[in-house]
């Protein structure tokens, strides 16, 4: 099947990333982020971290799968899967579900007070 890119170039300033979603056969398949500063190769690298543990936390939602990540001297690129098919926000009033995946996100980063007074 043939793959469609769309590229936006993200908001100007030093933690822009282009962003491109890859479309095959109608369905967005992943989304890749394109960092060339210090300040978003950091940020992006840090997604990164983020998606890979929040996915071994098993929160109660979907995670998109990191799909590869690299770099090289002139930027940082991280792919991932887009949101499953059928994937929703959860429903207002879904307030366990959202203190679940609170405590998973503040388990990433103990300590942090600013996490902390999520639970």
């Amino acid at each position: 099947p043939q793959a469609l890119i769309s590229i936006g170039p993200g908001t100007p300033g030093p933690h822009r990333k282009a962003t491109a979603q890859v479309t095959v056969a109608g369905t967005v398949a992943a989304y890749a982020k394109v960092a060339t500063s210090e300040a978003a190769r950091h940020l992006v690298r840090r997604e990164q971290a983020v998606l890979q543990a929040l996915a071994a936390a098993a929160p109660p939602c979907a995670v998109p799968r990191v799909l590869g990540v690299g770099d090289d001297a002139d930027a940082t690129v991280l792919v991932q899967q887009a949101a499953p098919a059928g994937a929703r926000p959860l429903p207002a009033g879904a307030d366990a579900g959202v203190l679940a995946l609170a405590a998973a996100v503040a388990r990433l980063a103990p300590g942090r007070a600013d996490l902390e007074v999520l639970l």
